[in-house]
């Protein structure tokens, strides 16, 4: 067993360290390049906010207040920005990691456009249900908790990426931190873990109904509402609502479902699926993914990734030439200073 000692041994381990940080910066340059506008802007905005969430005056202006909300305040726009400020940095830098995987995963798919569709009518839909609900509970209850306080945080949209992400890779799973999960279960595992960080405090209690309705309005979009190969919605048996928990508690669920969804027909906010509409999907194997306008999406942007990763490795390895060859030089000299 060798150990490395001395000035070589440090020399090493600053070359190494320096070369670790270079490495991260380029991968941190190429995710910026292959990330769509809609998410750079995006990242900017919570950065920008998560700044003026130093001032209390700030954030209360920007974060929810459910009786803010409604006249005589009429705060409107917190339903907006109350999913885009976030006062930890811990939280703001995992929105990040959030935004740019489902990038990764979704815009490839939908396109830019769809995909900042889904995101805004999740994160708005979820707020505004939550501000509807708390100010429901104060009517039933009386209780004033339930109107003056303050939250935010984009806790709705890793939950309604989640039943994206079912729909989408129905036979994957995902897998982080040594836990493996199937998608179809993804939703429920993150409901359990938003639950479970409300508990160590790490987020508010209101969180939990951001989190709940953006399963729900994650699903009520792409189950209604997403124009999908020339059909609204997905009426695919395998997308019903029962399906995201165990199955134990799926007739709890569906019973709970089927009361909501005759609830939206009678507010007329969605409409039954057709034989024809479902018949028009095609099957799992060949989901938007596998059209030809979003495999020429996918095909540019791998085509993308890869010139990126050429033009590195050629900028790295052009530096190391002239030292291959006078190392080569030193080489020859010596083998013929030996022989003769």
């Amino acid at each position: 067993q060798s150990f490395c000692q001395g000035p070589l041994c440090a020399a090493d381990a600053a070359n190494t360290a320096k070369m670790t940080s270079a490495d991260l910066v380029e991968n941190v340059k190429m995710a910026v390049k292959t990330t769509s506008v809609f998410t750079r802007v995006l990242v900017c905005v919570l950065i920008a906010l998560y700044f003026c969430s130093f001032w209390e005056s700030a954030y209360n202006f920007f974060a929810l207040e459910p009786a803010a909300t409604i006249p005589p305040s009429g705060r409107i726009w917190q339903l907006i920005t109350a999913p885009l400020i976030e006062p930890s940095l811990i939280r703001l830098l995992a929105d990040i990691c959030v935004m740019a995987m489902c990038d990764k995963l979704f815009e490839p798919l939908w396109g830019q456009l769809e995909f900042a569709t889904f995101f805004a009518v999740l994160n708005i839909g979820a707020t505004l249900l939550s501000s509807g609900t708390c100010l429901v509970i104060f009517g039933i209850t009386g209780n004033m908790d339930y109107l003056f306080f303050h939250v935010s945080g984009m806790v709705a949209t890793p939950l309604g990426m989640s039943v994206a992400f079912k729909q989408l890779f129905p036979q994957k799973s995902w897998s982080a931190m040594g836990v493996r999960v199937e998608s179809r279960f993804l939703p429920f595992f993150l409901l359990v873990l938003t639950a479970l960080l409300i508990v160590v405090q790490v987020l508010d209690k209101a969180n939990m109904l951001f989190a709940l309705y953006g399963v729900v309005v994650g699903w009520v979009y792409l189950r209604f509402y997403q124009i999908r190969n020339g059909a609204r919605g997905d009426p695919t048996e395998s997308f019903g609502f029962q399906d995201f928990f165990p199955v134990a508690v799926q007739p709890i669920v569906q019973s709970i479902g089927n009361k909501i969804f005759n609830l939206l027909l009678l507010l007329r906010i969605c409409s039954k699926h057709s034989e024809h509409d479902a018949s028009s999907l095609p099957t799992r194997t060949s989901l938007p993914g596998l059209e030809e306008s979003d495999a020429q999406r996918r095909k540019k942007l791998a085509l993308h990734d890869l010139e990126t990763r050429l033009q590195m490795k050629s900028d790295t390895t052009k530096p190391s030439q002239p030292k291959l060859a006078e190392s080569t030089v030193v080489k020859v000299d010596l083998a013929s200073d030996s022989a003769a």
